[in-house]
């Protein structure tokens, strides 16, 4: 490594985000009518001024595939002006306002919300062949997670002298999906909303085609995808160089980089131009 003769300049009139891969993410959403279910069963809010149902839940979702771990880093994503263009949006909800959504959930708003989670994973399951039924296995778990304060609402001291919270997760293993959380004894609206991260990460593997003259390497590639832990799916179809043009009505991501999961990632863009099975 000789580099010496080092120097930093900000580029004029370009646009580029890291996160290149969450335009795809948020086309897979629409594609699913997520977003608009979202808005239509939740009723949380009762006036958009000026964010959706959807837009707090899907901010807190793609937070973590962007890389962050906690509502502070909603105040990165909201000054990536990148960012922002490449989801065509002014604006997202910033860490107070995302904490606000969250206070507004009750039991029956936690439940509604992942049951509108699961109406969309079935459209999903509906485009897998046949064997994909074959066998459903079931994982439960719980955990202790430690907290640094203990002010929090809800939290609690466990036997060990730990102060934090003990979410149950229940989760389809043969995908990795999340399909039911309770987080025990605090409010947990904001856990049942990160956990659809790790179900757009499996949504995103489920919907890759098999079909075709390359079945066989296809059929793996959608199972390493499916079996990646988050990190690496981050890395490999979401952190991707990328610079947003905005062009008359379209959104134009032009990649600045290559990785080997590419061809993979643009399999995916592929099949979401393509209508759903019902």
């Amino acid at each position: 490594m000789t580099a010496s003769n080092i120097r930093y300049e900000i580029a004029e009139r370009t646009r580029a985000t890291v996160h290149g891969g969450i335009g795809a993410i948020h086309l897979l959403v629409r594609k699913l009518g997520l977003d608009q279910a979202i808005n239509a069963q939740l009723g949380l809010l009762k006036m958009y001024l000026p964010y959706h149902d959807s837009d707090h839940v899907l901010n807190i979702a793609y937070n973590l595939l962007a890389g962050g771990t906690c509502l502070e880093h909603l105040e990165r994503l909201r000054s990536d002006e990148a960012y922002l263009d490449a989801l065509g949006a002014r604006r997202v909800p910033d860490p107070t306002t995302a904490g606000d959504f969250c206070r507004r959930f009750d039991i029956s708003d936690i439940f509604r919300l992942q049951a509108i989670f699961n109406a969309t994973r079935l459209k999903v399951w509906r485009q897998q062949p046949k064997e994909f039924f074959d066998e459903a296995v079931i994982d439960g778990d719980g955990t202790m997670v430690e907290t640094t304060g203990e002010c929090k609402q809800g939290m609690d001291i466990s036997y060990k002298g730990q102060w934090g919270y003990h979410p149950l997760v229940l989760s389809l293993a043969n995908t990795g999906e999340p399909l039911f959380v309770v987080n025990r004894s605090g409010n947990w609206a904001y856990m049942v909303m990160g956990s659809l991260a790790w179900s757009l990460k499996a949504w995103a593997a489920l919907l890759l085609p098999e079909e075709g003259r390359w079945q066989e390497r296809h059929r793996e590639e959608k199972r390493k995808l499916l079996r990646m832990d988050f990190s690496t799916f981050r890395a490999a179809m979401i952190r991707i160089p990328t610079q947003i043009l905005s062009t008359g009505r379209r959104i134009v991501y032009r990649l600045l980089g290559w990785n080997p999961w590419q061809h993979v990632f643009f399999r995916l863009l592929d099949q979401l131009g393509n209508p759903l099975r019902c």
